[in-house]
């Protein structure tokens, strides 16, 4: 079946992310940032402010267990914006490709509540998707089956009109379970096979 909407994650597969986009320049030393990003903030630490946990809950518990990185911690919220690093290559194109197409497209990720507007700011390209669903604002996140329903009921969608890219194997598992294609991205050109395949890009 020709599938007509498109639904994208965010981070590592549209956008360039990583937190040691910023934390090479706080952190200079490589030994040091390794460790700040594996202990002190690691990802599990992310996920729950990804998940809607207030950030000054979060940066207050891991001051108290690592008063030497308090600054460091601190800035994770307020510099989210500097770990952003442009489109992902080729993917600028995509999306030009299928705003040409007309094919409706709608982003679904992990991120947290008040970095929308950081975002957006960023990249407003963003504002021509019909709907952008983030899990700190829904308080549930992929995997799990609620965020996926969430965004097809919010915006009148039929799961099998839908494909969906992202780079987590989990995450593509989670939309199958509810009836959406996927595609574990690995880059532009895979994603632009899929998407031909699709009946989505010439």
């Amino acid at each position: 079946m020709t599938k007509s909407v498109v639904i994208f994650d965010l981070g590592r597969v549209l956008l360039e992310w990583d937190p040691a986009h910023l934390y090479s320049r706080l952190i200079p030393d490589p030994a040091r940032r390794a460790q700040f990003l594996t202990d002190v903030f690691p990802m599990s630490v992310h996920a729950r402010y990804d998940d809607g946990e207030a950030f000054a809950d979060l940066a207050a518990e891991r001051v108290a267990a690592f008063p030497v990185f308090e600054a460091e911690i601190r800035a994770w919220e307020p510099r989210f914006g500097e770990m952003f690093d442009g489109f992902v290559p080729g993917m600028e194109a995509v999306l030009a490709d299928l705003f040409a197409m007309g094919v409706p497209l709608y982003a679904l990720s992990n991120a947290p509540a008040p970095q929308r507007q950081t975002i957006l700011d960023l990249y407003p390209l963003l504002e021509r998707f019909e709907g952008l669903v983030l899990s700190g604002e829904e308080k549930t996140s992929k995997p799990g089956a609620a965020i996926y329903r969430r965004l097809l009921q919010r915006y009148g969608l039929r799961a099998d009109a839908c494909v969906f890219l992202d780079d987590r194997a989990e995450n593509i598992i989670g939309g199958e379970a509810v009836g959406i294609r996927g595609h574990v991205f690995k880059g532009a050109d895979g994603a632009r096979d899929f998407l031909a395949e699709a009946g989505l890009l010439k």
